[in-house]
């Protein structure tokens, strides 16, 4: 048995060596040594001490030191990181990142608000080099050109242009405006501080084990109508990228009847209100199978356009077990209308709330949400 210091430094050693005798520059993420020091965690609280010589010591002085962060909204912590990194004679090089890898909507806005502190921050403190990284764990749903807009505004920031609105228009022949509606879905009102995945959530979230239900607001869902609209008059402008805007057009409309479904069919059930929900499955449940195909259609057209087949296979399943799910669901429904069965079990559970204290905790209750809403409705295998 080693412990996982030694084993990792081994590694590194070797690793440099081989890089070394190529003629080869690596880089690495720094929080391998954070972590060590700081509980696990990759980017300590601003609050704590700078790390100790020991941990500093660990590092080779012929490795890159890669500072990531994609998380901070304000100038300040990405400052007093960087002084942490400045512990190291190492050179240092940060890693932002464009939002791509929080389902099938991009984050361009988000993206922004973070690049721009965080390279202000890089001018302060020296940093010479810096890059944006772009993620596709967990499907690659969501299309890299759909970060378009995060990329030109990183770059503008780089050179020095400071009308970003027009150098985005003459690269993408499409105004940042109707470009950032492709960010849109996720713009709807929740029960938490920040919601940035909740559009995939929502999608995944069952209708009647509703583990999601809690964060959802009955009635939000109606906006999605006029998302969809937003959406379309933008791909109007879009040229060659208007495949974009037709995947984000379709998945508003699956979201208008399925963002609250969930809420409104238990608080239905609750009344005893059968007629009510034998309207809901005309109204909802069945128009959402049609909706889910055709957004299926185009999302296959994009991925298609953009990636070879393979990972198609994972969104197969994926949308595959939504579509089985909702036609079990409405059988369900329909066993306990016609009085084929006295109660659906589901809809009998008290619901516990998935954010609890994480209410007011960005980046807490709104990734753990995305993930354990496919997990634990075994649409696939997730391993975070």
């Amino acid at each position: 048995y080693e412990k996982g210091i030694k084993v990792m430094m081994d590694h590194l050693k070797k690793i440099l060596e081989i890089a070394d005798k190529y003629g080869f520059v690596c880089e690495m993420w720094s929080d391998m040594f954070f972590r060590l020091q700081f509980g696990g965690r990759a980017r300590p609280g601003v609050d704590e001490p700078m790390l100790c010589q020991e941990f500093v010591d660990l590092a080779p002085k012929n490795v890159r030191l890669v500072y990531w962060d994609y998380y901070q909204t304000e100038q300040a912590p990405y400052e007093k990181m960087i002084d942490r990194h400045y512990q190291f004679p190492n050179e240092i090089v940060f890693a932002g990142g464009a939002w791509n890898w929080r389902g099938y909507a991009p984050h361009n806005k988000f993206s922004d608000l973070a690049t721009e502190n965080a390279f202000k921050a890089c001018v302060n403190k020296g940093i010479k080099n810096v890059f944006l990284t772009m993620w596709g764990d967990d499907g690659a749903e969501c299309s890299t050109f759909a970060l378009l807009s995060s990329l030109c505004y990183a770059s503008d920031f780089a050179y020095g242009e400071d009308n970003h609105e027009k150098s985005f228009l003459a690269l993408a022949g499409i105004s940042k405006e109707d470009f950032l509606t492709l960010d849109a879905v996720n713009d709807i009102k929740t029960q938490t501080v920040h919601n940035n995945c909740m559009s995939k959530t929502a999608f995944f979230n069952d209708p009647l084990c509703g583990l999601y239900d809690p964060l959802i607001i009955e009635g939000e869902g109606e906006k999605f109508q006029q998302i969809a609209k937003r959406i379309a008059k933008a791909k109007t402008a879009a040229g060659k990228f208007a495949y974009l805007f037709d995947n984000m057009e379709k998945f508003a409309e699956v979201l208008e009847l399925k963002w609250d479904l969930g809420v409104k069919t238990r608080r239905l059930y609750k009344e005893g209100d059968k007629k009510g929900l034998k309207n809901l499955i005309k109204t909802a449940y069945k128009p959402l199978l049609k909706r889910i195909e055709k957004w299926w259609d185009s999302f296959k057209d994009m991925w298609n356009r953009e990636n070879k087949p393979f990972g198609l296979e994972i969104q197969t399943v994926r949308f595959g077990g939504v579509i089985l799910r909702i036609k079990q669901c409405i059988e369900i429904l329909e066993d306990y209308i016609k009085g084929k069965t006295n109660c659906i079990v589901e809809l009998e559970q008290e619901l516990l709330d998935p954010a609890r204290e994480n209410y007011n905790k960005p980046h807490d209750c709104d990734h753990n949400s995305y993930v354990n809403s496919i997990s634990a409705n075994a649409y696939t295998h997730f391993q975070p």
